[in-house]
């Protein structure tokens, strides 16, 4: 008996323990809400000034509010009939007219107001706020101009406006409310849509200056009030900055002697000169009338060293004294082209690099020769197959052969007395047009060992043996004082000393260009430039050359001076 009451006792216990588990687990009740609501913002905020008069009255609480303690009575303003809109944690007070001009009015929040807690306000709310001045008692006011204040027009011939913040009267607008202090002359108009007073100049702005323009008081709105203070700001016009820029020739040109540059110039007012600058040195001013906008200028390069590089700028100038810089111009004084022709007719599959134009440049101690091709030298000095191949088309037939097999000898004959009796006439199987060459240069394939040769006197002058041994050789490539035939390129250059070719004052050119040719006839083919027969060409020291010239059967030597007028004169340098 004992031992069951013990057993009921431990399952009491047990059942005690259970029970106080299980309600430990359980849901608790929230605390009670016990915070009053506040107000977090109101618009307008309190003590606001200048309100709209159609305005609306915003207030938000922190917390969500009972709606029927929303009431025209609990919210409300003084001195008005308002409505009251509300939405949860919001109200909003409606007018049912505008409110007055400049005038003070209270929102009175009650603290009957009372959050879904049942939780009031701690007190009275009382915001402020003052409402707008009547716009019809202010005076008109400048809002904005155009231009600017203070800045630059870009057209001189621009209208001056100015907005206003009311409608002006426009009998009140004329030339003696709105003025300029330059006594410029328009007319006036006014734009009602925009209240703008716009001035139209009767002539153009005058550039580089500074022009204020003012309202007076006296100018009036549509309600007769007038404006507060006199109103005035300035602006400039466009400043004059001539311009100058070359148009010919291109920029890094090579010239000769001389060369005519083509200046284009602009400036609203004109331009009154040109002063033209050589390596920073004034060489030329053009004050010839320039209404063209156009001015021509030549260079003389015959006093710089050949092979120099130059500047050249212009600074145009309008008559008030303003400037303006052309871009520099860089050129060489190298090459004078003294000769020029067309393709002979030759096959160019089969003959390539037939000569089209020769230059020359020359100074009291050298002679520099530079002959241009139709095609460029692939490998000058002989055959390569290695560097390319040529396809050859002859008749039906076709020859693939190394580009070296087409290399050029260059034989340039020069006629150092001018006499045709002596000296060599003939070379590549025909005439060298009548001249008797005294020397003769060698470039190409065979070049490298009897570059300059002088002809052996012992032959007779009309021989037509070919044997190079007629010729004595002077020096070969290296004896040169120039001698490039650059790969991949049309051109060959030659120089020599003219002490070399016996220091003559002047001397006649023909040369003789003989292809190799591997295909087709398997015959040299020479090409003549000039043409055999059609004259030669004439080089004097100190860069001056007169030519080509028909054939002269002179029968001593003579030097330039001895020449007649006619002659020095009619095949003037083509540079001068």
């Amino acid at each position: 008996m004992l031992k069951k009451n013990y057993i009921l006792f431990y399952l009491l216990i047990l059942s005690m323990i259970f029970i106080q588990c299980q309600c430990g687990d359980g849901p608790t009740e929230p605390p009670a809400d016990t915070t009053a609501p506040t107000i977090i913002s109101t618009s307008p905020p309190n003590n606001a000034i200048n309100i709209p008069i159609t305005d609306s009255v915003v207030v938000i609480f922190s917390e969500k509010i009972k709606a029927e303690t929303i009431t025209n009575a609990s919210i409300s303003v003084t001195n008005t009939t308002s409505n009251v809109v509300f939405t949860d944690s919001i109200a909003v007070i409606k007018f049912t007219s505008p409110l007055n001009y400049n005038t003070i009015y209270t929102v009175n929040i009650l603290s009957s107001v009372t959050d879904i807690a049942g939780n009031k306000l701690v007190e009275n709310i009382n915001i402020s706020f003052t409402t707008e001045v009547d716009p019809a008692t202010l005076p008109p006011v400048v809002l904005s101009t155009y231009p600017a204040s203070g800045v630059t027009i870009n057209n001189i011939t621009d209208s001056v406006v100015a907005y206003f913040s009311k409608a002006i009267d426009t009998t009140t607008l004329n030339d003696t409310t709105f003025k300029n202090s330059n006594g410029k002359i328009g007319t006036i108009s006014y734009n009602a849509l925009q209240r703008a007073a716009i001035f139209h100049p009767t002539t153009p702005f005058a550039y580089d200056s500074t022009y204020t323009f003012s309202f007076t008081i006296n100018l009036k709105d549509t309600n007769g009030i007038n404006l507060a203070a006199l109103y005035s700001w300035s602006f400039n016009s466009p400043t004059i900055i001539p311009t100058a820029s070359f148009v010919l020739p291109n920029d890094s040109s090579i010239i000769g002697d001389t060369a005519t540059y083509t200046l284009l110039t602009s400036n609203p007012i004109g331009i009154d000169s040109v002063q033209y600058y050589v390596d920073n040195i004034r060489v030329g001013v053009d004050n010839t009338d320039l209404a063209s906008e156009v001015s021509d200028f030549v260079v003389d390069a015959s006093l710089f060293t050949i092979g120099t590089e130059h500047t050249l700028y212009a600074i145009s100038y309008d008559s008030l004294g303003n400037f303006g810089h052309s871009d520099t111009m860089t050129f060489f004084y190298l090459w004078q082209e003294v000769y020029s022709e067309e393709n002979d007719g030759f096959n160019q599959l089969q003959v390539p690099n037939d000569l089209r134009k020769m230059f020359v440049r020359s100074t009291d101690s050298t002679l520099e020769l530079r002959y241009e091709y139709g095609f460029d030298w692939i490998y000058p000095y002989g055959p390569d197959s290695s560097v390319c191949t040529r396809t050859y088309v002859c008749g039906l037939d076709t020859f693939l052969v190394s580009c070296g097999d087409t290399a050029v000898d260059l034989g340039i004959y020069l006629d150092t007395d001018l006499n045709v009796g002596t000296g060599r006439r003939i070379g590549g199987g025909g005439t060298l047009n009548d001249i008797g060459a005294e020397y003769r240069i060698v470039l190409g394939l065979h070049g490298g060992n009897n570059a300059l040769s002088r002809w052996n006197n012992t032959f007779t002058p009309f021989d037509t043996n070919t044997d190079s041994t007629a010729w004595d050789l002077i020096f070969d490539t290296l004896g040169l004082f120039n001698h490039n035939i650059p790969r991949n390129s049309k051109y060959m250059e030659i120089g020599l000393k003219w002490t070399d070719i016996g220091s003559p004052n002047l001397i006649d050119i023909v040369n003789v260009n003989v292809f190799f040719s591997n295909s087709c006839t398997q015959t040299f083919i020479p090409d003549f430039m000039p043409d055999q027969g059609s004259g030669h060409v004439r080089v004097f020291k100190e860069n001056r050359y007169i030519g080509p010239l028909p054939v002269h059967n002179f029968k001593t030597s003579i030097n330039r001076n001895s020449l007649s007028t006619d002659e020095q004169n009619h095949y003037e340098n083509p540079f001068d």
